[in-house]
């Protein structure tokens, strides 16, 4: 396979593994919406914390803390395809 062959069965790859990543942090967005995962993860240390709720010291700290729940539900749903992308580059 030639050379310029190569770039672009990479450029396809990275295409089809972003595009997985943005349907499975869509999918993660879901997911910590639904079942609310923030408060299933912050159970255990409730009793330890005064008030028994966490503390924000931004206004946007809810909002980021959602975004980067769905964010790392989206890298585990989209480990798959990335894993078989990266498998099935000729080498």
């Amino acid at each position: 396979m030639p050379f310029l062959d190569h770039l672009e069965e990479l450029r396809w790859r990275i295409i089809y593994s972003l595009a997985a990543l943005v349907v499975g942090v869509a999918i993660g967005f879901w997911v910590t919406l639904k079942l609310d995962l923030v408060l299933w993860l912050q159970h255990p240390v409730l009793p330890y914390l005064r008030g028994n709720t966490l503390v924000y010291t931004h206004p946007g700290d809810t909002f980021s803390v959602m975004l980067q729940m769905a964010f790392v539900v989206g890298i585990v749903v989209a480990i798959p395809v990335i894993g078989y992308n990266v498998w099935a580059l000729p080498a």
